[in-house]
């Protein structure tokens, strides 16, 4: 970081991204998981059908498997399939992974006030493998992710206006969880919440008195609006019944059913054990690992003179990683 680094470096590392990014885009051999091929045939069965939902799929058991955001996308991109390239299905997740480097680029660059810290930032998180891994498919994470973390970048970017906002600010937060919990699931609004409040204790100088009279409230609204939105799903859907069964009891109340013996167990030893995903997590930065945990260990060494906006970005990676 007290290297030197040009804005000529920072123009060709960018157009060497953009070119990464890009190759390979409409291949069928491009990094995906299996989630991606039944992804697109809900797409075209429910566009085949003219109509936005109920969602469609030949498939047992799998129809309402995710929200009906990401497949709208999916129609809408490829014109209600007549026009079905991979290229057309994953274009909008490319632009979803570009538009969240923008806003991590104006948000560094506006609390750190330097240009190149906010460039170096933006090309350090496209470097990352999981970024590339799964920015690019027809997956859920590119707009959820985008969503998910638009109200955390105001709160940086705009700072105390945003803070002290009563109404603005709640609102745009609402919304853009809101279409993150529609592109996902409806559970996301646990650890936006709980990065919410830790926001506003930090930023309240961790009076919780302070922070419950000011700002409690702010974070019961936001959650409010956004599962308000999310809820639409069921306003709209002919068949509601069949979106409880399916999403929320098997998708997701399904995933707390204990792999082994017991939850207890699953979570301290096995695949999707706590040490796992953290060594995973670590993982997901690719040829950065090692310089992810440097950041990590001077972070921890220089805790007592960590700026407000620092301790806020580790604030938000502990509410998330909690929710794993």
């Amino acid at each position: 970081m007290r290297g030197s680094f040009s804005y000529r470096s920072a123009l060709l590392i960018l157009l060497l991204g953009v070119f990464t990014y890009l190759y390979g885009l409409d291949s069928r051999f491009a990094p995906k998981n299996g989630d991606e091929y039944p992804y697109m045939h809900i797409v075209r069965m429910t566009a085949n059908t003219g109509e936005w939902l109920p969602l469609q799929s030949e498939m047992a058991g799998l129809k309402n498997t995710k929200p009906p955001l990401i497949f709208w996308q999916g129609i809408a991109s490829t014109n209600w399939a007549n026009q079905w390239t991979l290229f057309n299905l994953r274009w909008p997740s490319l632009f979803y992974t570009a538009l969240t480097a923008l806003c991590l680029f104006l948000a560094v660059r506006r609390f750190s006030g330097s240009v190149k810290t906010g460039l170096l930032a933006s090309l350090v998180w496209l470097s990352f493998f999981a970024t590339y891994r799964y920015g690019r498919p027809f997956l859920t994470d590119p707009p959820e992710v985008f969503w998910m973390s638009l109200p955390f970048m105001a709160l940086l970017y705009w700072g105390k206006t945003a803070f002290n906002s009563q109404l603005i600010f709640p609102v745009f937060a609402g919304l853009c969880l809101g279409f993150a919990l529609l592109a996902k699931s409806f559970a996301y609004i646990v650890p936006a919440s709980f990065a919410l409040g830790l926001y506003y204790w930090r930023w309240r100088e961790w009076s919780v008195s302070t922070t419950l009279i000011k700002d409690a409230y702010k974070i019961f609204f936001i959650a409010v609006l956004a599962l308000g939105i999310f809820a639409l799903w069921f306003a709209i859907d002919p068949y509601p019944e069949a979106v409880w069964k399916e999403f929320v009891l098997g998708e997701n109340a399904g995933k707390f059913d204990a792999r082994s013996s017991n939850y207890l167990l699953d979570l301290l030893s096995g695949g999707d054990s706590i040490w796992m995903l953290t060594l995973t997590t670590l993982a997901n930065a690719g040829l950065f690992t090692f310089v992810l945990l440097s950041t990590l260990i001077q972070c921890w060494r220089a805790r007592r003179f960590l700026s407000l906006e620092e301790s806020l970005l580790l604030l938000l990676v502990l509410a998330f990683f909690c929710d794993l």
